[in-house]
């Protein structure tokens, strides 16, 4: 394996692109078994937007009759129309608390659907990656942390699970929302929605500015993290050196060095998101400002009200945008590095397998080494270089021969053994 192939799966704290089609492709493969569910989600997009409608046309419709204004003729406007039996107000509330249940109902059917389907596709992730660790050669373990390798299989795995949950597939719905408030309103009273999205443009200007500074502050953070872990890890796993040599106050000391780092990397997002969702915050009040002052005096105060509630349901997906832009880069990054150790071939591979080796009579075949070299570096390297463990060492033992290998420690016994059984490869 290449240097930079490992330098790559080394880097915790690198940070992708929000979307990447190319990962997206190899995680289909994952969720293909899935697809129904995928659909079934996306189903219920359409639904689950005109139960968000409803609350605030029933509204509208009770204004407009305890105000003796015109509620329209359209369709809706004949739906919410009270019977003869029923007194229109309580004939409102009821449809109200029917469409608030069948809200709620959706959202927790989708909500399900969507955390099954993003496990369900994660489990079989985990299991590929599992499957895949247990078959490279003892070489890569020699220089790929064990710490690294578990949150291969359990955080990163986590992180692209998350994605399903509450990146990708609510980006899209809210989206979709977004647009369909943007029509909805639009058809209630065109002149109206035209000042209501003045303020839009300098949305989309704070947020291409918040996308910029936040990606860097994302970085700083996993930077600092993978830091943290990473000390952790040393220590933890060398804690006899540690109390052997009386390193627990420096170690401490770093600890704490890398810790307020990491405080104040995560200060740092914390200021963005505050500021975007400050941004946002004063968009849709100016915003209300403005269909309050320019409304009434060309609207009735049922539209009104109407359009001060879609509004709120407008911006209500911009001010969790930070949280969704960060799950989606952390779990593309993660999409990375899994794919990087799934593509990691083992660099021993026997050419034959054990069923097609021709049956052996007696008690064994014939060992041999010829001039054979190793380091565990897994490099050439000069012949006088002092890493080398094994240098031209040439040996045969017959079947049926008993021989020992005896020296001091370091002089290579235990490293003929691995290559003998193939955990490692010779180097030359």
């Amino acid at each position: 394996m290449s240097e930079a192939a490992f330098d790559h799966l080394h880097e915790e704290e690198a940070l992708g692109k929000a979307y990447d089609t190319r990962l997206m492709r190899r995680l289909w493969q994952f969720v293909r078994p899935y697809r129904w569910q995928v659909a079934a989600t996306i189903s219920l997009v359409g639904p689950i937007f005109l139960v968000e409608l409803a609350p605030a046309w029933i509204i509208k419709q009770g204004l407009d009759r305890a105000l003796g204004e015109g509620g329209g003729d359209g369709f809706l406007s004949r739906v919410f129309v009270a019977p003869d039996w029923a007194h229109p107000f309580l004939w409102l509330a009821g449809i109200y608390l029917l469409i608030s249940i069948l809200a709620s109902f959706l959202q927790y059917v989708n909500l399900v659907i969507m955390a099954t389907t993003g496990q369900s596709a994660m489990r079989d992730l985990r299991r590929s990656v599992f499957d895949h660790i247990q078959r490279l050669h003892l070489g890569f373990f020699d220089r790929f942390p064990v710490g690294r390798l578990v949150t291969r299989a359990t955080n990163d795995v986590e992180n692209v699970a998350e994605m399903f949950s509450a990146g990708i597939v609510a980006l899209i719905t809210d989206v979709v929302k977004m647009l369909g408030f943007a029509v909805a309103l639009t058809l209630v009273n065109a002149e109206l929605a035209f000042w209501t999205f003045l303020v839009v443009p300098f949305l989309v200007v704070a947020a291409i500015f918040f996308r910029l500074k936040v990606r860097e502050a994302f970085r700083m953070v996993r930077v600092r993290i993978a830091r943290i872990n990473t000390h952790t890890q040393e220590t933890v796993v060398g804690i006899k050196i540690v109390q052997l040599f009386r390193r627990e106050s420096r170690n401490l000391a770093d600890f704490d060095d890398m810790n307020a780092s990491h405080r104040d990397a995560w200060q740092m997002s914390i200021r963005y998101d505050a500021l975007l969702f400050s941004a946002v915050e004063a968009a849709q009040n100016i915003t209300i400002t403005v269909i309050v002052w320019y409304g009434s005096g060309i609207a009735e105060a049922g539209v009104i009200y109407l359009f001060i509630d879609w509004t709120r349901r407008f911006f209500m997906p911009l001010r969790d945008l930070s949280a969704k832009y960060s799950v989606m880069q952390s779990s593309m990054a993660s999409s990375e590095r899994i794919f990087h150790l799934l593509d990691t071939e083992p660099e021993i591979m026997d050419p034959r397998l054990p069923a097609q080796l021709p049956p052996q009579r007696g008690r064994g075949g014939v060992v041999e080494f010829e001039n054979v070299w190793f380091r565990y570096a897994g490099m050439d390297a000069d012949d006088d270089d002092p890493d080398w463990v094994l240098r031209g060492v040439s040996f045969r033992v017959e079947s049926g021969e008993k021989v020992a290998l005896v020296g001091a420690t370091g002089e290579g016994k235990t490293t003929i053994i691995k290559l003998l059984i193939r955990l490692y490869d010779v180097t030359r």
